[in-house]
């Protein structure tokens, strides 16, 4: 996907997998503090997302469970999704750019969403990100 944040120093959502019920209505992929962000998990502090700038993020999950956070072409964090939270819900929710109690949200602009039913190469996300 391709987005800006006006703001992004506090947790903004970007992709939710699971309706707002499930027992981890939370997780999902976030901006915070100026870096992609896979709540209940802690990266490096990158800064690699800043206010008022397009962006590119992929995110991919393989059929093990492997998943993998790109911004632009860098490959920002990586990990197992043992528990399923980064698959999409059985009901086939998912949400972007809105929280489920809305005040985790940042007025922006979205110029592109894409979905796969294949897990992504890194070739390919450099691709992406160069569009």
């Amino acid at each position: 996907m391709k987005f800006r944040f006006d703001a992004t120093t506090t947790y903004a959502r970007v992709i939710a997998f699971k309706p707002d019920t499930h027992d981890y209505a939370d997780t999902g992929l976030y901006v915070q503090d100026d870096d992609l962000a896979w709540y209940d998990k802690r990266y490096p502090d990158l800064d690699d997302i800043t206010p008022d700038q397009w962006v590119t993020v992929v995110l991919t999950r393989s059929l093990n469970g492997m998943v993998r956070a790109y911004v632009g072409p860098d490959l920002v964090f990586a990990f197992n999704d043992l528990s399923n939270r980064a698959r999409i819900d059985p009901n086939r929710i998912i949400r972007f750019f809105r929280d489920n109690d809305n005040d985790e949200e940042s007025s922006g602009a979205v110029a592109r969403i894409r979905l796969w039913d294949q897990v992504l190469t890194p070739d390919q996300v450099v691709r992406l990100s160069a569009v």
